[in-house]
C-alpha cells in the first residue's frame, strides 16, 4: 500500500518558518541557553508490571544531563519561538541508557487581514519517555493535537515523531473570519521491540468559519476529514467530522476555550485478520489559562480522538493540570497532573487499551541570577488491559543547573 502524504514532515516545517519568520533586518532575537546535572532514584524504572511473568523489579540510580536553548525572533508583524534540546540519561545498575533530541517550533504571523501559525515538533527519544506523556504542559506548543503515546515500553525501543500544525485565517469582515487548518505527523519505531508498535503517517485538513460574537467571546464552526496509513501496511482509518468552538477572554492574564467535535471513523484492517470497523463518537475539550504576578494555573480537560501506535484511532479521555508559584523571590514551587484513558475504537485493538497517571512535585532555588540548584517527586502508574495488570514506579531526582535571563523585549 503506498501513500501521496508528505514523508518529511519537517521539510513543511522549515518551509513555514521561513515564511512566518518575517524580514530578519527587522527582527529582534533573543536566545535563553539553560543546562542542567541531576540524579535520580526510580523504584521501578523498566515499568515492570505485575502481570508479567518474569518480576525484575529493582531500585536504579541514574545519572542526566539536559541541554536546552529557547530561541525568540520577533518582528512588527511575527513572533517565532524555536527550542532544541538534549537529554542524555545513564542507568549503571540497569546497564541502559537514554539519549532523547527535541526540536518545537512556534511562529505567529499577523497583518491587518489576516494572520497565519505554525507549530511543529520532532521528537526522538526511547519508549520510556515518549510512551508516557509527560506530566507538564510542553513550554513552546502546550496544545498540540494528538496524544499518539501507546503507555507501553521496550527496552532499546526508540520513536521518533514529527509533527506539524499550519494554519490560516482570513478576516472577511470585522467580525466574520475565515479558516482552514492542517495536521501532518509521521512516526516510526526502531530497536528491538520495534515490532510491537505500529508506525503510522497521519494528515488532517480542515475549514472553518469564526464569528466575533462580542468583543470578549468569539465562535466557530468547522468540518474536517483525515486519513491515517499504518507504514506497514496493516491498516488505515478514515474520518470526518464537524467542531464547534467557543473562546472567551476574561482578561489579558485569563483566557478559556471549549472545542466540541463529533465524528465518524471508518477503520479497515489488513493484518492479522482483514476486517472494517465504522465507529462514530463526540467529543470535546476545555483549555484555560491564568497568570497572575506570583503563579500560572493551565488545565486541558476532555475527550479527542487521536492516531496511536497501538494501531488505529483510540478515544482519550484526559486531564492535565499545573501550576506553578514563585513562593519567594529565589524559590519557585511547580506540581503538576497528567491522566490518560485510551480505548481503541476498533475492537482488533482492545487488548491495547490503557489508562495512565503521572504526577510531579518540584522545588527550584535561585542561587543567583542565572544558577540554580532544586529536586522533586515523580509517580507513575499505568494500567492494561488483563493479563498484563498494573506497573508503578516513584522517582526521587535532584538538580544543579545554569538558566540565561529571560526575554528582554
Amino acid at each position: 500500500m503506498s501513500s501521496s502524504y508528505p514523508k518529511h514532515p519537517g521539510y513543511l516545517a522549515a518551509l513555514l518558518f521561513l515564511a512566518l519568520a518575517g524580514p530578519a533586518q527587522a527582527a529582534q532575537v533573543y536566545s535563553q541557553l539553560q543546562a542542567d546535572v541531576g540524579v535520580e532514584v526510580d523504584s521501578n524504572r523498566n515499568m515492570v508490571a505485575s502481570g508479567e511473568s518474569t518480576d525484575i523489579k529493582a531500585t536504579s540510580e541514574g545519572n542526566t544531563v539536559d541541554v536546552s536553548d529557547t530561541l525568540g525572533i520577533a518582528t512588527p508583524r511575527s513572533d517565532t519561538t524555536i527550542r532544541p534540546e538534549i537529554r542524555y540519561a545513564e542507568y549503571p545498575t540497569l546497564d541502559t541508557d537514554d539519549l532523547r533530541t527535541i526540536l518545537d517550533v512556534n511562529s505567529q504571523f499577523r497583518s491587518q487581514r489576516d494572520q497565519a501559525s505554525f507549530e511543529g515538533r520532532y521528537d526522538r527519544e526511547s519508549t520510556y519517555g515518549s510512551e508516557l506523556a509527560s506530566a507538564e504542559f510542553n513550554p513552546v506548543n502546550p496544545y498540540l493535537p494528538t496524544t499518539p503515546e501507546t503507555g507501553r515500553i521496550n527496552v532499546s525501543t526508540i520513536r521518533t515523531l514529527a509533527t506539524a500544525v499550519p494554519s490560516y485565517t482570513l478576516d472577511l469582515t470585522q467580525r466574520l473570519n475565515w479558516g482552514v487548518n492542517a495536521i501532518a505527523q509521521s512516526v516510526d519505531y526502531s530497536g528491538t521491540s520495534a515490532q510491537f508498535y505500529v508506525p503510522y503517517e497521519y494528515v488532517l485538513g480542515g475549514t472553518s468559519l469564526g464569528w466575533a460574537v462580542t468583543p470578549l467571546l468569539s465562535a466557530t464552526v468547522g468540518v474536517f476529514t483525515s486519513r491515517e496509513l499504518a507504514k506497514n501496511d496493516s491498516a488505515s482509518v478514515d474520518a470526518n467530522g464537524v467542531s464547534l468552538g467557543f473562546g472567551y477572554k476574561w482578561s489579558p492574564q485569563f483566557t478559556m476555550r471549549l472545542e466540541l467535535t463529533g465524528e465518524r471513523d471508518d477503520s479497515v484492517v489488513v493484518t492479522p485478520a482483514p476486517s472494517k470497523f465504522i465507529s462514530t463518537g463526540t467529543g470535546a475539550t476545555y483549555t484555560t489559562e491564568w497568570q497572575g504576578q506570583l503563579s500560572k494555573l493551565q488545565l486541558s480537560a476532555g475527550r479527542t480522538f487521536t492516531p496511536s501506535g497501538a494501531g488505529g484511532t483510540f478515544r482519550d479521555d484526559q486531564l492535565q493540570l499545573q501550576y506553578s508559584r514563585d513562593l519567594t523571590q529565589r524559590l519557585a514551587f511547580t506540581a503538576a497532573g497528567h491522566f490518560i484513558s485510551a480505548v481503541s475504537v476498533a475492537g482488533i485493538y482492545s487488548n491495547q487499551n490503557y489508562n495512565y497517571v503521572n504526577a510531579t512535585a518540584e522545588l527550584k532555588w535561585m542561587i543567583t541570577r542565572t544558577w540554580h540548584v532544586g529536586g522533586g517527586l515523580e509517580y507513575i502508574r499505568d494500567h492494561f488491559v488483563p493479563p498484563v495488570g498494573s506497573a508503578a514506579n516513584g522517582v526521587i531526582y535532584a538538580f544543579v543547573g545554569y538558566q540565561g535571563l529571560g526575554r528582554p523585549y
